[in-house]
């Protein structure tokens, strides 16, 4: 298909790319057609949502606990919002009223903590991500949503997998309205391991 559009895969590559800063993706380049599987193909969470039309907020400090946040937080009208960051939410924003999913690279209760994509892809050879709503301790609220990822065939983990998979499993959880359907499954907290770095 992209050869009959463009002639070869690299130059539908390059139209994928100016499609994607046409439309606002500013942090986005491809390499290849598929969009995957190349450390030269690069996107942010912000144009993935971009490219999904989905509405964000952005502010422009890191603390996730910030006054401003917390404020915005208790006024806002959406029973959910996404957590994509680091760090600990404190009490009084868990408890604002607003469920905060947090798309965790692991499937917990297995892989619970910090780098556990790592452990996973070591111990069994692929990974995943557990979407859930977060609670008072680590990783183990109640599980919206779980997915599974093939390894990577490039060592860009980090930079390029991670986010991917994090990426793929929020845009088929909002595609597939999961968040309507209601129907969590709850952790024991004492199954499974916690990983750290």
């Amino acid at each position: 298909l992209a050869e009959g559009i463009a002639g070869t895969e690299e130059e539908f590559a390059v139209m994928m790319t100016a499609k994607a800063k046409e439309i606002g993706m500013t942090n986005s380049n491809f390499s290849n057609s598929s969009g995957i599987n190349s450390p030269n193909n690069l996107s942010t969470v912000k144009d993935i949502l971009i490219e999904n039309n989905l509405t964000f907020k952005e502010f422009n400090f890191v603390d996730i606990n910030h006054p401003r946040l917390v404020e915005h937080i208790k006024n806002n009208e959406e029973g959910f919002l996404i957590f994509t960051g680091g760090g600990i939410l404190k009490k009084e924003v868990l408890n604002s009223g607003v469920k905060f999913i947090h798309f965790h690279p692991g499937i917990v209760p297995n892989y619970r903590g910090s780098t556990c994509f790592y452990y996973s892809i070591l111990n069994e050879g692929n990974s995943g991500v557990t979407a859930y709503i977060m609670d008072e301790k680590l990783d183990t609220g109640d599980i919206v949503y779980q997915k599974k990822f093939n390894k990577p065939d490039h060592i860009f983990v980090d930079d390029v997998f991670d986010p991917y998979i994090r990426s793929e499993t929020l845009v088929e959880l909002i595609k597939k309205d999961i968040l309507k359907k209601n129907n969590y499954k709850k952790q024991n907290p004492l199954d499974g391991e916690t990983s750290h770095q």
